[in-house]
């Protein structure tokens, strides 16, 4: 059945998540073949973030510096399948860290893009990509164990290129005739996240795709723009970094008829310029987005498409962790 298909890759992504913090091996094994084809922006001698199999799996877990916090949130989950095969991508926003004097805390964005292949009537992943978007952090142990690139998108001899393309590891690409397993409000998240995908992976076609030829987005402080405008200032704006990672996740949604309401939080992307966020041993255990969207969206036949974009910058506390590893 291809909802209960569905349903299992999602929990089994979530098992996965949950070894960040619990570093767990044991369990990847139920859910990553052994000969899994790796590729980590991580990996510091090989420029291709080659790290395969189970084995390499295991390792970027075990290596990691010991902590005594270490929460997720799992954003923009696509999953699209067709028979046996699926393809799956994700944000894992990550907070680590030990408490002292001052805490020491880390935080960062785990972008995946994973194919998975059912074989003996059991899922499981055989190709995972991962870039990784370092935030901010004071916690340079942990930091220090991993490469990252400069965050400007320039090239040189033994440069590290980012080991997701947009356009071949895009899900819609990889699965164009997705078996229709969603609810309509999953059906907008995924519209959401594909504009996402397509902006943050500089694969500008799933943002063609994503909203509706009368699309309307707001975005302060460049105010009111149509399609065109709205594609031709991201891209003129986004070609300069290596890297962007909207991730986010639904706080509400509305449908009535063919149209739909929805508010996101965007969880990490934007230090604040003026007045940055100050963590503490009080607050480095409590979740905030940097930023929310209201959204509205139109249904046209079987799909989903945005059509207004309202974008607020601004730090927002939303409570204690919950590191429960569910998708919204």
């Amino acid at each position: 059945m291809p909802r209960k298909d569905y349903e299992e890759i999602k929990n089994d992504f979530s098992k996965f998540v949950t070894v960040f913090r619990n570093k767990e091996v044991s369990v990847l094994k139920d859910f990553i073949d052994p000969e899994v084809k790796v590729y980590l922006s991580t990996a510091k001698d090989y420029t291709d973030g080659s790290q395969h199999t189970l084995f390499g799996v295991e390792n970027f877990f075990k290596d990691m510096v010991k902590t005594d916090f270490f929460h997720t949130r799992i954003c923009n989950f696509v999953c699209r399948i067709h028979e046996n095969e699926a393809q799956q991508a994700a944000h894992v926003v990550c907070q680590t860290g030990r408490y002292g004097e001052e805490v020491r805390y880390f935080c960062f964005d785990a972008m995946f893009s994973n194919h998975w292949t059912k074989k003996d009537n059991v899922w499981k992943m055989d190709e995972i990509r991962m870039d990784l978007l370092k935030e901010e952090g004071n916690f340079e142990e942990f930091e220090d164990q991993w490469h990252f690139e400069d965050k400007k998108a320039v090239w040189y001899e033994g440069v590290h290129f980012p080991c997701i393309s947009g356009e071949l590891d895009s899900p819609w690409f990889r699965i164009k005739d997705a078996e229709d397993v969603l609810t309509d409000e999953e059906k907008c998240y995924e519209a959401m996240a594909r504009y996402a995908f397509g902006i943050d992976h500089l694969a500008f076609d799933e943002l063609l795709d994503a909203t509706s030829e009368d699309v309307i987005a707001d975005i302060e402080p460049w105010g009111s723009m149509d399609k065109r405008s709205w594609i031709v200032f991201l891209k003129y704006h986004r070609q300069k970094e290596r890297h962007w990672g909207h991730c986010v996740f639904p706080a509400s949604i509305t449908i009535h008829g063919d149209e739909a309401e929805m508010k996101m939080y965007r969880m990490m992307g934007h230090r604040q310029r003026v007045h940055p966020y100050v963590y503490t041993n009080e607050n480095v255990d409590i979740e905030h987005a940097c930023a929310f969207y209201q959204v509205k969206l139109k249904k046209t036949g079987n799909t989903w498409k945005i059509r207004r974009c309202n974008y607020y910058l601004g730090l927002i506390e939303l409570g204690p962790y919950i590191d429960e590893s569910k998708i919204a």
